[in-house]
C-alpha cells in the first residue's frame, strides 16, 4: 500500500477499511482485507500538492506538524528549522516565529517557552535580541 494508510483498526478477514493518500497524493477509498492480507486497493497517484507551510514530509511521503521551536514556511519541505536566538514560538505547526518584545531576550536557538524578562540592571530597547544589555 505505498503511499496510501489504513485509517481504521477494526478489520476483520472479509472486512472492508478506508484507506486515504499520503500528503501529495490523491485518490483513497475503500480496501478489502482478505486471507493473504489487503486486496483491492484503491490507487494513490502523485497530485502535485505539497506539505503546507507549518508542516513538512517524512519519508513515508506523509505530513507531520512542525513541533514548538521549529517552523517551515515554505511548502513541500523535508524538515523543519530552529528558530533563531531572539525569537519564540510556543505552539507546533507555525508557519512563522514571534520575536522577543523589548525589555526581553532570549538566547536559546528553537525556544518553546516565554522570553525571559530582562534581569535588574540590564535592558532591552529593541524586538528580538538575544541579550540584554548591562545599564549605564
Amino acid at each position: 500500500m505505498t503511499n496510501a494508510k489504513v485509517t481504521t483498526d477494526k478489520t476483520t478477514f472479509g472486512g472492508f477499511a478506508t484507506v486515504a493518500c499520503a500528503c501529495g497524493f490523491a485518490g483513497g477509498g475503500t480496501a478489502k482485507c482478505s486471507i493473504t492480507g489487503w486486496t483491492e486497493l484503491p490507487k494513490c497517484t502523485k497530485s502535485g500538492a505539497a506539505c503546507p507551510p507549518g508542516k513538512f514530509t517524512k519519508a513515508d511521503k506523509t505530513c507531520a506538524d512542525c513541533i514548538a521551536g521549529k517552523f517551515q514556511d515554505r511548502q513541500g519541505q523535508n524538515s523543519s528549522s530552529s528558530y533563531a536566538a531572539g525569537k519564540t514560538q510556543t505552539k507546533a505547526s507555525q508557519k512563522s516565529c514571534d520575536a522577543c518584545q523589548a525589555g526581553q531576550s532570549s538566547a536559546a536557538v528553537g525556544r518553546t517557552t516565554a522570553c525571559d524578562a530582562c534581569s535588574a540592571g540590564k535592558y532591552q530597547d529593541a524586538q528580538g535580541q538575544s541579550n540584554s544589555t548591562t545599564a549605564p
